[in-house]
């Protein structure tokens, strides 16, 4: 039996946006948070009355749902810390874009359930479109809990994850660089008058 249902390692601007969906259908006291940044840490389990662990492996010893919110240069730190950790009952949730399942399995070598997520920026005004892909180790029950907080923060869609990579720069990046083209054309109105 695990204290939390929630587990979420790296709290910066994605993760962020994760609490604030999960906050939105699980209560406080079943999230914990854990980002090597400790006044980040601090900062994010004062604002949100969080509790926080002491380090990736305590996260993990304490919740069912483990979210790995890191960028995909750091993933492979935080999985040779937690691979000992791990119990085959939890769920390791990872939006670390272009790290697939079996990387992933390359460091835990447990048969654990794995969800492999991608959000996008539009998330930040929850408008976002996840697109998601489990392992076969992930139950039903466990799978509609993941996606009840994503779809806190907009459209979720199951994909095979071969098709991952795709939605990484066509969902995942897109709507940044559509950003980035309106705030061009703005620019370009105020110049001209």
């Amino acid at each position: 039996m695990f204290e939390k249902e929630l587990g979420i390692i790296g709290i910066g601007k994605m993760g962020r946006i994760l609490l604030e969906g999960a906050l939105k259908v699980i209560e406080k006291e079943k999230i914990i948070i854990y980002d090597l940044d400790k006044n980040l840490l601090e900062e994010r389990s004062k604002s949100y009355n969080i509790d926080q662990a002491i380090n990736n492996s305590d996260l993990v010893k304490k919740s069912k749902h483990v979210i790995i919110a890191v960028l995909p240069q750091v993933i492979d730190n935080v999985l040779k810390e937690i691979a000992d950790t791990l119990q085959e009952n939890q769920i390791l949730i990872s939006i670390a874009a272009g790290v697939s399942i079996d990387h992933i399995y390359q460091y835990i070598k447990k048969e654990i359930g794995i969800i492999r997520v991608m959000p996008n920026t539009p998330a930040l005004v929850g408008e976002g479109a996840t697109a998601l892909s489990p392992n076969n180790k992930v139950n039903e029950y466990d799978l509609d809990y993941v996606k009840k907080f994503f779809q806190a923060v907009g459209l979720v869609v199951q994909l095979d994850e071969k098709h991952l990579d795709a939605v990484t720069g066509l969902s995942g990046s897109g709507p940044a660089y559509i950003f980035i083209i309106i705030e061009a054309l703005a620019d370009g109105g105020v110049k001209m008058g």
